[in-house]
């Protein structure tokens, strides 16, 4: 299996401790790799990676991911790291100069994780043979992508003309420039997510106008403009995270998380369900806003707010009557 693990300046420790009666010599032990992780060097704004292999004990293997492009490393910084197919999507950010293009590059990187996955009777083992390198980019000096993944597609998110791109996530394999495939829908900000390989949401950031509280459903059996099939409006604008899980959308605004039935199609049952709001009742004038959502299974967490006015959010994306 694959680890990214997001932000810099990563430390390690893990400490095992065993009785002394089941000590073992080291070369009696066959080393075994339990997994890879992935970083970002905080001094080098290189991407690095660790095998953490056991035998009687703990150990770190470190290398560095082959090509990846140097960069600034007071400024340049890896927002994301997404795996699929065998590899994985570093989402680059940079401060924009100061006359509005950044000279570095923002967007994302592709890179093998050199590992594979290899069948075993009724499960599978990981195997770490190759070192990891960099086989696709897309870099340019206007503005930073988003990236999301579903089961066979990365939906990349197109802040320049709005909307979003597609790619198969085994075409990223290759070092071959693989063309993506362009669709209307969002403001290309906001990361998109899909339900499964029918639909797609792409929503748009906007406080005011037309587009407040405004959120597209994709067709991804259409390109083009063609692919919007509708819009799902929201009480709130100011949208800055969309999540799917069970048949249920939830959406972070302005206003706070909201919780929307839709089935795969995108088409939506019943009214919007506020599941945490976003205004402060301590007294306090910053609102609880949330940024992004996880799922584990059926359980959807977000957290909302920042320090100690900051909280954390648990809820059944299956439940009939939902709380968070």
């Amino acid at each position: 299996m694959c680890c990214c693990v997001r932000n810099v300046a990563i430390v390690l420790t893990l400490v095992i401790q065993l009785p002394r009666t089941t000590e073992v010599c080291a070369q009696n032990v066959r080393p075994t790799t339990i997994m890879r992780l992935f970083w970002q060097d905080s001094e080098t704004a290189q991407l690095s990676y660790g095998d953490l292999v056991t035998t009687n004990r703990w150990d770190l293997k470190r290398g560095w991911v082959t090509n990846f492009p140097k960069h600034d490393p007071v400024s340049h910084r890896i927002t994301d790291l997404q795996a699929t197919y065998g590899v994985v999507i570093a989402t680059i950010d940079c401060p924009h100069a100061a006359d509005g293009q950044n000279k570095a590059g923002t967007g994302w990187i592709a890179f093998n994780s050199g590992a594979f996955e290899e069948p075993h009777g009724n499960h599978t083992h990981w195997k770490y043979t190759q070192t990891p390198q960099v086989t696709q980019q897309h870099l340019t000096p206007q503005s930073s992508a988003t990236v999301s993944i579903n089961e066979t597609q990365v939906l990349i998110g197109d802040p320049i003309q709005g909307g979003f791109n597609t790619v198969s996530g085994s075409s990223l394999k290759s070092a071959t420039t693989t063309p993506l495939s362009w669709r209307a829908g969002g403001d290309g900000k906001i990361p998109v997510v899909s339900s499964g390989n029918n639909v797609a949401f792409a929503a748009w950031g906007d406080s005011e106008g037309e587009n407040s509280g405004r959120v597209d459903v994709v067709l991804l059996s259409k390109t083009g403009t063609d692919a919007v099939s509708h819009s799902i409006r929201l009480p709130h604008g100011g949208i800055r995270a969309v999540h799917i899980n069970s048949g249920r959308l939830f959406v972070a605004t302005s206003g706070g998380v909201y919780r929307i039935n839709v089935d795969a199609f995108g088409r939506t049952s019943g009214e919007p369900i506020l599941l945490q709001t976003a205004i402060s009742t301590d007294g306090n004038s910053q609102p609880l806003l949330t940024e992004r959502f996880t799922s584990q299974r059926n359980w959807v967490a977000f957290t909302a707010g920042h320090g100690a006015a900051a909280a954390f959010y648990l809820t059944d994306a299956l439940s009939s009557s939902p709380v968070a």
